[in-house]
């Protein structure tokens, strides 16, 4: 009997861990092979996510992707064929939105052709810890370049916060069970064990560990709150390249690093606030989940 072929799509979101995830899934792609689960090379991104997958679906031609659509699919699912997997991976959290795209009805009727089973996998963060660690990732990243108050941030981010909407909007492309949603828990988030549980449930076995690659610093070093408020200042002067951003950037994150600082901005004072916006929409998330709050 022909065994079940499966996309796994993982969406994100951003700041729920995807760059420990994508690291560790890349790592280890011929043990993961080996208990039919495969993580394709078409579309990796520098940091081992398959952003330049999703830029092609998104036909935005950024960082040098140019390769259209219908050929980066192709290659896809000849990699697919080729590794004789019945499951496949694929991970970018620039896909989260990926439902509202006039591309999305095609990709998925087309992948529907090669595999039997579609699966959204998504991390859910709460709001004000989101936005908080998303902020401090805007600034560090020499491309966004964020310069602005955090106060402006939450704002420009508003709809994006809004999770019923999104799990909603996903809903109307694929059915619901298709959906895996997970809550990410800042209390109780410890990274080696946050990547097992992934892994596990994707492969639904302990003897994946027995020769797993780990790595126990953090992929995606967050700023304290020193650095951010100093690249803060210096991405306000236009005039710097990408590379000079870049290099600028990686010297204060090596050179100033104090660890009793705080590596979040101070969010306290708005923190009600922004729980307080989404109430309704985490609510009616909650109910859908069966769970009494998500936070």
């Amino acid at each position: 009997m022909e065994k079940n072929k499966t996309l796994y799509l993982h969406i994100g979101i951003e700041k729920t861990g995807t760059s420990a995830i994508q690291y560790h899934l890349y790592a280890n792609r011929e043990l993961l092979k080996n208990h039919d689960i495969y993580y394709p090379e078409t579309g990796l991104w520098h940091d081992k996510s398959h952003h330049g997958f999703a830029f092609a679906l998104f036909e935005i031609g950024a960082w040098g992707v140019n390769q259209p659509k219908e050929a980066m699919l192709k290659d896809l699912i000849d990699e697919y064929h080729a590794s004789d997997c019945n499951n496949i991976i694929i991970s970018s959290e620039i896909l989260r939105s990926f439902y509202k795209n006039k591309n999305a009805k095609w990709f998925f009727e087309e992948i529907k052709a090669v595999v039997n089973e579609i699966k959204i996998i998504v991390y859910l963060r709460r709001q004000d810890k989101w936005l908080a660690s998303l902020y401090n990732q805007n600034i560090k990243d020499p491309v966004t370049k964020y310069s602005n108050s955090f106060e402006s941030f939450v704002e420009k981010m508003h709809d994006e916060g809004d999770y019923s909407k999104l799990i909603e909007g996903w809903g109307t492309i694929l059915n619901k069970e298709d959906l895996i949603i997970k809550l990410y828990n800042d209390k109780k988030v410890d990274n080696r064990q946050f990547v097992a549980d992934f892994i596990y449930d994707l492969t639904q076995s302990e003897a994946v560990f027995e020769s797993f690659l780990w790595r126990d610093d953090p992929v995606n070093l967050s700023l304290n709150d020193f650095q951010l408020e100093l690249i803060r200042y210096l991405n306000e002067y236009k005039s710097l390249s990408l590379e000079q951003r870049r290099d600028i950037n990686n010297f204060i994150v090596q050179k100033f690093r104090l660890e009793e600082s705080s590596k979040l901005p101070p969010i306290q004072h708005i923190s009600q606030n922004i729980l307080d916006r989404y109430k309704e929409s985490n609510s009616r998330l909650a109910s859908d989940l069966g769970l009494s709050e998500l936070w």
